[in-house]
């Protein structure tokens, strides 16, 4: 059985350091993916003007969560993007450490 993994989204627009509460844009961004294709998606941000804030888990440690978010700052339109790394229920504990790993998360 091959494991397949889904991507969602959600945009937030941020006015004087704050970040709106909800989203204006959200949804599935792609779904039934491979693992490779999934951390593909996961890492690239609809435009090219923004950074990479971060990767954070569900849950602490790696082995209890369900997803993994990862939050980009846009530059030009001051925008939080959020992608989220659904994991699939049949994921073993030591199949997410192994993703963390591939996404050079600290403390996996």
């Amino acid at each position: 059985m091959i494991t397949r993994f889904d991507i969602t989204f959600a945009r937030y627009r941020v006015r004087n350091s704050e970040v709106a509460e909800e989203p204006y844009r959200h949804g599935i961004y792609e779904k039934n993916l491979r693992l490779r294709d999934a951390l593909s998606a996961l890492m690239e941000s609809e435009t090219r003007y923004c950074y990479l804030e971060g990767l954070e888990p569900s849950a602490s440690p790696i082995e209890n969560s369900r997803w993994i978010t990862a939050r980009f700052h846009h530059f030009y339109d001051s925008e939080l993007e959020e992608k989220v790394l659904h994991f699939p229920e049949n994921l073993t504990r030591a199949g997410k450490r192994r993703i963390a790993r591939l996404l050079e998360m600290k403390g996996v």
